[in-house]
């Protein structure tokens, strides 16, 4: 691994990310079990796909999106709303994860082909390919 390449900077920022989101979920004491149970909701986005590459690329990119988790944090931060700030902290985790395994946003030819470069499924499903 590379330190200096883009590809793994991005990866290593995404993973301060998470793990920042995770502190800070942590401090506030919000529950892990809400953690467990909402952690992969964004990955409904998928069904994008079911219309097509380029519609499930755009459904994909928009949830997954720092801008979106970042913003709800912030408006319930500033407003004082715990389900707002606990939201968006899981959101967030859930976006960083990602792109610190190495699925980031995605291209409309694939899924799999991403601006972290290309993965492969670890079943094979043609929808996604």
């Amino acid at each position: 691994m590379k330190f200096t390449d883009p590809t793994t900077q991005k990866r290593l920022e995404a993973m301060a990310v998470l793990v920042c989101s995770l502190y800070l979920y942590h401090y506030f004491g919000l529950s892990w079990l809400f953690f467990a149970l909402t952690f992969a909701l964004p990955d409904l986005s998928i069904l994008g796909y079911l219309r097509s590459k380029s519609f499930g690329a755009f459904t994909y990119n928009l949830v997954h999106c720092f801008i979106w988790p970042t913003l709800l944090l912030v408006a319930g931060l500033t407003l004082e709303i715990a389900m707002a700030q606990q939201i968006g902290l899981v959101w967030l985790a859930h976006c960083a994860f990602d792109r610190t395994i190495g699925w980031g946003l995605k291209y409309e030819d694939s899924f799999c082909h991403t601006d972290l470069g290309t993965n492969q499924l670890p079943i094979d499903t043609p929808l996604l390919k």
